[in-house]
């Protein structure tokens, strides 16, 4: 008679006889996995920021702006990759890639990148009407309107690469 009939019971065989074909034991730990994988993300964040912030040559431009890594920011438009990056359609990137040998007409591009259309170049200035030479890259990207403002600015250059840049042999 026994476990007959009792469904915690009748269950508690079936898992009991599906055990004891198998050929391996299993083991129930006492973390659960949620707890296994939170503490992993954590480890793994923590190796990543070290990585970010101790590496001495390599995305210093970026880790000036952005100094802590994150998982969930996601930069999804070209113009703001090339603000956060540096790297782009501006004398100092191309020739640091040797793709090209250019200057901007202005003359005054002093190796300062994409900030030197946010800030310095005068061919641009009647678009830069609310970027200030003070403001912080971080607020660039996070303000709407100067976002709109630094994008339209890489868009020009884009367009009127020869109007910008001053091309040599």
């Amino acid at each position: 008679m026994g476990h007959i009939g009792i469904a915690g019971n009748e269950a508690a065989d079936r898992a009991a006889k599906r055990a004891s074909e198998k050929s391996a034991i299993d083991i129930h730990l006492g973390t659960p996995l949620r707890s296994l994988k939170t503490t992993l993300r954590r480890i793994l964040l923590s190796e990543w920021q070290s990585t970010w912030d101790n590496d001495g040559t390599k995305g210093r431009f970026t880790h000036n702006i952005l100094r802590d890594v994150k998982t969930s920011r996601c930069i999804d438009n070209i113009y703001l990759s090339q603000i956060l990056t540096n790297h782009g359609l501006y004398p100092h990137y191309l020739k640091r890639f040797n793709l090209r040998n250019c200057n901007c007409r202005c003359g005054k591009d002093m190796q300062d990148g994409i900030l030197h259309y946010f800030f310095v170049c005068p061919l641009f200035h009647h678009i830069r009407t609310n970027i200030q030479h003070d403001t912080p890259v971080t607020k660039i990207i996070s303000t709407p309107k100067l976002a709109t403002e630094a994008k339209t600015i890489l868009k020009e250059i884009y367009m009127h690469q020869q109007d910008v840049f001053e091309f040599f042999v």
